[in-house]
């Protein structure tokens, strides 16, 4: 398992956004905020960013202006 992959599991926000995103097979940023309501928007998006710069999400499509 990766370094990376690792720390998205032991980081109890990290892991919570990624066991969301996988049992639903995708989810949008706005899902997670409003599911997680408990989880600032700021931390929310910046974990996000994170994963995604590491390799551990990807972007499928972009929304619509």
């Amino acid at each position: 398992m990766t370094d990376k992959l690792m720390e998205c599991i032991t980081n109890p926000v990290k892991c919570k956004l990624l066991l969301e995103i996988y049992s639903q097979g995708q989810a949008t940023a706005k899902h997670l905020s409003d599911k997680y309501t408990d989880i600032p928007p700021a931390t929310l998006y910046r974990h996000l960013k994170r994963m995604l710069h590491d390799g551990i999400l990807k972007k499928l499509r972009c929304a619509a202006p």
